[in-house]
Formats: C-alpha cells, structure tokens, sequence
C-alpha cells in the first residue's frame, strides 16, 4: 500500500490483509505512527493497493473510507 504525502513524497509498505480496507486501516496505523513519515492527508488522499496474489492494484479516498457507505460494517476510521 502506498500514498503520496502533502509534500509529494511516496511512502510505501507492505501489509498481510484480507480485504482492501484491513489492508488500508493498516498500512495508515504504520504510516501514523512512525514520526518520519510527514501527516497522511485526510479527505481527498488517495491510497493506492497492490494486492500481490493475483496481483491487482486499488486506489481509494481516505474520504471513502471514512463515509463507510460502500462497503458492509459501517465507518471503519474515526
């Protein structure tokens, strides 16, 4: 999973999930709690997925993670 920070660096990590939005929520925790890594943007932030078997790749607003109308289980970040 990878996203562009406010200052337009990449930042990259890999994550073992099993579904996109495990593999999202995880990769910000590591991202948010590592203090070298400049503040994830909210809102129109997008993430990008590999996933690696078979490999396929995702991107998602963090908004849409947020609005939790698209998938079941309601919100999943606060």
């Amino acid at each position: 999973m990878s996203y562009c920070d406010l200052n337009g660096v990449e930042h990259a990590v890999e994550v073992t999930a099993d579904s996109l939005y495990e593999a999202v929520a995880q990769g910000l925790r590591v991202f948010r709690e590592n203090d070298w890594i400049d503040e994830v943007g909210r809102g129109q932030t997008t993430i990008s997925v590999v996933v690696r078997h078979p490999e396929v790749q995702h991107k998602i607003r963090v908004q849409d993670l947020n609005d939790g109308s698209n998938r079941k289980g309601g919100r999943l970040l606060k």
